[in-house]
Formats: C-alpha cells, sequence, structure tokens
C-alpha cells in the first residue's frame, strides 16, 4: 500500500521486484528535500550479474563485470540533522571478472563478505552553492575469508566522492 500526499510519500508495506533487484519496506516514510526525508526499513536482495550487464560496453573486451549475489538490511531513521542509517548486507559468490576476446578472466572472488555499518547521510551545501548528500560513517565493518577491517569517517560530497576522509584497519590474506 502506498499513499502519496503532498511532499511525502507513504506506504506501511511495500515490495518491488524485478530480475535484478528485489525491495521490501514496512514503514517506509519520504519527504523529498527535509534533511529528515528518510524513515523505515528496508530489506533488498540484488543480482550483481543482472546489473553489471545493463552498463554500456558490458560486453566489450576489457570491460570489467561484477557477479554474485548481495542481500541485506537498511534501517532509516529521520532525525533533525539527517538520516540514521543502520545497515547489513552479505554477498554470496562474489567476483569481479574482465571480459576477454576468448572468455572471461577472474581478478578476485569472494565466497562470503559481510558488511556493516551505522552512518548519518546528511544534507551537504557544496562549494558551488548547489545541494549534495554528505556521509558520516561512525563504524563500519567488512569481514570475509580474505579481509577483515573497520573504518570511520566522512565524505563530504557522496556523488562526486569529494572530501574523503576515513580511517581504520584492515587485515588481509592474500594467499
Amino acid at each position: 500500500d502506498a499513499a502519496w500526499e503532498p511532499g511525502r510519500i507513504r506506504s506501511s508495506r511495500g515490495t518491488l521486484r524485478t530480475t535484478a533487484v528485489s525491495l521490501r519496506s514496512r514503514d517506509l516514510e519520504i519527504t523529498p528535500g527535509a534533511a529528515d526525508g528518510w524513515r523505515g526499513e528496508v530489506a533488498f536482495r540484488a543480482d550483481l550479474a543482472r546489473l553489471s550487464s545493463y552498463s554500456t560496453g558490458a560486453n566489450a573486451p576489457g570491460a570489467i563485470a561484477a557477479a554474485g549475489a548481495v542481500t541485506g538490511k537498511a534501517l532509516l531513521r529521520g532525525v533533525p540533522e539527517g538520516t540514521r542509517l543502520e545497515a547489513n548486507a552479505t554477498g554470496e559468490s562474489l567476483q569481479l571478472l574482465r571480459r576477454q576476446a576468448a572468455g572471461v578472466e577472474s581478478l578476485w572472488s569472494e565466497p562470503r563478505l559481510t558488511v556493516e555499518t551505522k552512518a548519518m547521510v546528511r544534507p551537504a551545501m557544496r562549494g558551488d552553492g548547489t545541494q549534495g548528500v554528505g556521509l558520516d560513517l561512525e563504524d563500519l565493518r567488512v569481514a570475509s575469508q580474505t579481509v577483515t577491517g573497520s573504518a570511520g569517517g566522512s565524505i563530504a560530497d557522496v556523488e562526486r566522492l569529494a572530501g574523503v576522509r576515513l580511517s581504520g584497519g584492515v587485515q588481509y590474506d592474500l594467499d
């Protein structure tokens, strides 16, 4: 169900299913343009191979493609500073592949990778006076067979990937 009011969209339960991405929401409320404009819970599943196939030149030699599945949940809570985000995701059978004229070259693979984060998504004013989106990572944790790590910090402008300030640690095993 969904209700569209002037300046606000509400849905107590919703589902979107495609061959590439599935989303399920509960108690979702979106107020475009408001700092605290997102509230609710969202569960997701994505087929990375299908998503990669949609990019221009995806089958050209040298093209990089992703494969595997990602599932997860996000809890969104609007606060005056922005939107508090608590999320977790699990990737299964993850791969990065390079297309070759005679097949595919595996660049990286990971049977299972988990990511958990607590963050604040906030409006940010750019130097040119336009509105952007900033991200403050309070706690980002990654774990897999070959890499584990944690980080915190901020990204001043997520869309332009500008003003990145992150710190943390990574442990990896490339054998």
